[in-house]
């Protein structure tokens, strides 16, 4: 069968952007305990359980517009903060929607996986 260079071309595209290229897929995350709450606020005294809800519904209505809701498991937390900062370019955050973000996927990571805080 001879395919021509067009579609030789558009196949290896589809290809490159459905496959692993994206992150790692995880469920949506659900609110955070007060323990949860806690836990962050032992790393930033600001941090409230309603910073880390902003954080929250920013992440569910921003993440998912382009690909499927990341595992925040699959990165350590010392991948998360340039991984943030990108996709928060993409989804046109300030920096302060981008800080709420990042302390929510950090503090649902550490709750959720038991990793230890970078």
């Amino acid at each position: 069968m001879n395919r021509s260079p067009l579609c030789v071309l558009l196949s290896a595209f589809v290809c490159a952007t459905t496959s692993a290229c994206g992150p790692k897929a995880g469920a949506a995350p659900g609110p955070l305990s007060m323990a949860s709450a806690e836990l962050a606020r032992s790393r930033w005294p600001e941090a409230s359980a309603e910073s880390l809800e902003q954080g929250r519904q920013l992440f569910l209505s921003n993440c998912h517009r382009c690909h499927a809701y990341p595992d925040r498991a699959a990165y350590t937390a010392e991948e998360w903060p340039s991984l943030v900062r990108r996709m928060g370019r993409k989804a046109h955050l300030s920096d302060a929607e981008a800080m709420l973000v990042l302390r929510f996927v950090l503090t649902d990571r550490e709750a959720g996986s038991g990793a230890s805080w970078p």
